[in-house]
């Protein structure tokens, strides 16, 4: 005991993430319409290592560990936690990476009445669904209650042709959120659903998805072909044979005319016609070029620990308006062009600013700079608009409302700040995260929730602190998984 109370100082506890935020109310997580009656929680994997050995010296620490996952939820808006369940130790555990996979919103379960205690589905009065997982097989869990509802065990028994066929590989499983199914390859390489509530499987197609943008670029150089060859068709009509039959004499001059005013008119039309298809093409491409901006801004983002760079941008629009984040110097030499940009430069004190919108003769809109306005009120080093991880766009909030990231010290040891501000550049609040990067964060209605580490012990990846900030006030609330306190 002596021993193992020496030991345990050298103990760690992180949290896995992704972590998830879970409602109770029916709707799905992360909505600002949300209601403040409705109950949220923060459902996160944990890691425990427990010391087993310890010894340091010459610059040189060994440690041997036993490791335990559980899971845990927090409440979003105190980060208290709520309730704990151990599950697996680590030996226990043949296949990796442990993680959440997605959030199904359903009723609660409770203990069916049968003699071996096998979870069956009923109306809890949480009013919660379930978390699904891969802890070295897929597991889903009662987000209120903490008590296992699905296994592979429970899912070959439910689905029994496909015993022996659930793949052991976490990358085979994929929670599609939109449709609110688990997509999932089976070892013989067919393609399965899984509905997260009645736990029945169904095969899916396999079809490939089809680009649209591409669909669409297709059928405006289909339309822009006809376009061109209706314009040659028209001038060899009115035109061409006209003029050949009038140098024959085969038609007078005033029939030559009729028939060159005839090719001016049908000629115009195709021109504007010509000058749409133009214009449409432009668009959808510049809609293809931000939609693929998007999407790498979206997968950059979903990394763990993104690192500051990537966690805010210096650009929005909205409602024909601009609002951004520059210094001076940076506002001088902005480009009128608009596509997703971060400013670079760390050392420099951002103000925010906000201007109109314009559109050229092909609807192709750019930034009007000679309606800049720069609010000199407040600076924010190394500023920027906080993103939202899931869109890639800043966090609009109500009020015409934005958060903005910016640091207390300039280099690698400088802090994470969060501010909010209005559209007009007025401060509401600034928050001290004390991190110097922010390994995921979520917006859940009035609750800003960060993860990241400031305990040297961790690995790189592992998160120890959990802040919630309230983004009406800026108050902040702290829960710390290596201490488990408050």
């Amino acid at each position: 005991m002596l021993l193992r109370s020496c030991l345990s100082k050298y103990d760690e506890r992180s949290a896995k993430l992704p972590a998830i935020i879970v409602t109770g109310n029916g709707n799905s997580a992360n909505k600002m319409n949300r209601s403040n009656n409705d109950t949220a929680l923060i459902f996160s994997i944990v890691a425990f290592d427990k010391t087993t050995s310890y010894s340091s010296g010459r610059g040189i620490t060994h440690k041997t560990v036993n490791t335990t996952y559980s899971v845990q939820t927090n409440d979003i808006n105190t980060a208290k936690k709520i309730k704990h369940r151990d599950l697996k130790e680590h030996q226990d555990i043949k296949e990796w990476p442990v993680r959440i996979l997605g959030y199904s919103v359903g009723s609660g379960v409770s203990k069916g009445s049968n003699s071996s205690g096998d979870l069956s589905f009923s109306n809890g009065s949480g009013g919660f669904g379930f978390v699904w997982i891969f802890m070295g097989e897929l597991m889903a869990f009662d987000a209120m209650t903490l008590e296992k509802v699905a296994d592979i065990q429970k899912l070959e028994e439910i689905n029994p042709s496909l015993k022996s066929k659930f793949p052991k590989e976490a990358r085979y499983y994929e929670f599609e959120k939109d449709l609110g199914l688990i997509l999932f390859t089976a070892t013989d390489g067919i393609k399965w659903q899984l509905d997260p509530l009645s736990l029945k499987t169904s095969t899916r197609a396999t079809n490939s998805s089809i680009d649209k943008y591409k669909k669409s670029l297709d059928s405006i150089e289909n339309l822009q072909a006809i376009n061109t060859r209706l314009k040659d068709s028209v001038f060899e009509k009115y035109s061409l044979i006209p003029g050949r039959d009038y140098r024959d004499k085969k038609i007078g001059l005033e029939t030559y005319h009729s028939m060159q005013n005839k090719m001016v008119e049908l000629r115009a039309k195709l021109n504007n016609e010509s000058d749409l298809l133009r214009a449409a093409y432009l668009r959808v491409r510049s809609e293809k070029q931000f939609n693929e901006q998007t999407k790498s801004a979206i997968n950059s983002l979903g990394r763990i620990n993104p690192g500051y760079r990537q966690m805010g941008t210096s650009l929005d629009t909205l409602n024909n308006q601009w609002i951004g984040i520059y210094d001076e110097n940076e506002l001088r030499d902005l480009s009128t062009h608009i596509y997703m940009r971060r400013a670079t430069d760390e050392t420099a004190r951002r103000f925010m600013v906000s201007g109109k919108i314009i559109y050229d003769k092909n609807n192709q809109a750019s930034l009007d700079l000679t309606t800049a306005t720069l609010f000199r009120d407040v600076p924010y080093l190394d500023g920027s608009l906080l993103l939202n991880k899931e869109t890639a766009v800043p966090f609009r909030l109500p009020g015409n409302r934005y958060l903005i990231i910016h640091k207390d010290l300039i280099g690698t040891n400088g802090k994470v700040l969060v501010s909010a501000t209005n559209d007009s550049g007025q401060l509401l609040w600034t928050a001290e995260t004390g991190l110097k990067s922010w390994f995921d964060w979520k917006l859940d209605n009035n609750s800003l929730i960060i993860f990241g580490q400031d305990n040297r012990e961790l690995m790189s990846d592992d998160s120890n602190v959990l802040l919630i900030i309230n983004i009406n006030n800026g108050q902040i609330s702290k829960y710390d998984y290596f201490t488990d306190r408050d």
